[in-house]
């Protein structure tokens, strides 16, 4: 029998401290899990709110709001311009219509600004007065 125990003196503290340390990483993993789960549903909520889009003639201050709301993260110009589409037309232009703002970069600026901004609810797209005259405007 020694005097000198070799497991008290280096495996015991040693086990300790190691437990010690994993329940810190699980309370840390466990902190950055809820988080992560916390930031997911900001970002979910955000994607999935719904956008109204608007054509506005700053010449007659007249504006068209359009029938259909969309997600912001569906929110793309072919998605706008099917959206357009559903509009219906005073003239027969094989169901075609223009709009000359779908063109510009400052749209694709816009459509970015409102895909990346959660403060902004509505996409306005300038257009001319000829521009807002080919549609069937309701004023109901």
């Amino acid at each position: 029998m020694t005097i000198f125990d070799w497991k008290t003196f280096w495996v015991s503290p040693l086990w300790d401290y190691f437990d010690k340390i994993g329940i810190a990483a699980a309370l840390i993993a466990m902190l950055f899990s809820i988080l992560i789960w916390l930031n997911q549903r900001r970002k979910e909520r955000q994607d999935n709110a719904l956008l109204d889009i608007c054509l506005y003639c700053p010449e007659t201050d007249q504006s068209i709001s359009l029938p259909a709301q969309i997600r912001r993260k569906n929110l793309s110009r072919a998605e706008i311009q099917g959206l357009l589409g559903i509009l219906p037309l005073k003239q027969n232009r094989n169901g075609r219509y223009f709009l000359s703002a779908l063109n510009s970069p400052a749209f694709f600026d816009l459509l970015e600004r409102v895909q990346i901004d959660s403060q902004l609810n509505e996409l306005v797209i300038e257009c001319k007065a000829e521009e807002l005259d080919q549609f069937i405007i309701d004023v109901s």
